[in-house]
């Protein structure tokens, strides 16, 4: 009876010693040979991969550091806007009200000194009302009288007539 196996035979097991042994000797050329150089370099590309890692998260830290700091500095920016800006505001509200105050005491002046020219110009009417009034009754009292006044009579006259015009 055949057997499905694998059929063992002198050729085959001869193969199979030749390649463990080659396999063997390999291992052991490498091992003596290149062992100690490829541990080295695995251990520094390790070292490597490290360093990176630690480059990496302290750049990482740094980064977050940074971000930090820019968002105190925006936050300090934004504050001084706002700080400049009510600044501002009130600069302008104290502008307005000196403004305001400044209008107001010119419209003050500029009344009082119309009311002055007002009091002046009433003074020089009624001055020169009197004194034509005076002028007529002296003319009008020495075309009656068909008479001429003396300095006396016109000083009289016109004490009686300032007298009458003050009462009016």
């Amino acid at each position: 009876m055949e057997s499905w196996l694998i059929k063992i035979d002198a050729s085959l097991i001869r193969q199979v010693i030749i390649q463990g042994a080659t396999f063997l000797a390999f291992f052991v050329v490498v091992k003596v040979f290149f062992a100690d150089k490829i541990k080295a370099m695995l251990e520094k590309r390790q070292e490597v991969i490290e360093k990176d890692l630690s480059a990496a998260t302290e750049a990482k830290a740094n980064a977050e550091k940074l971000e930090n700091e820019y968002a105190e500095i925006m936050k300090g920016a934004h504050d001084e806007k706002a700080a400049i800006l009510h600044s501002a505001t009130e600069d302008g509200e104290q502008m307005k009200e000196k403004i305001v105050a400044e209008a107001r005491e010119q419209a003050e002046t500029i009344i009082t000194n119309a009311r002055k020219e007002i009091d002046r110009e009433r003074t020089q009417a009624e001055k020169e009302l009197r004194d034509s009034i005076v002028d007529m009754t002296f003319d009008a009292a020495e075309k009656i009288s068909g008479k001429s006044f003396t300095k006396e009579d016109h000083a009289q006259l016109i004490s009686e007539s300032i007298s009458m015009i003050k009462e009016v």
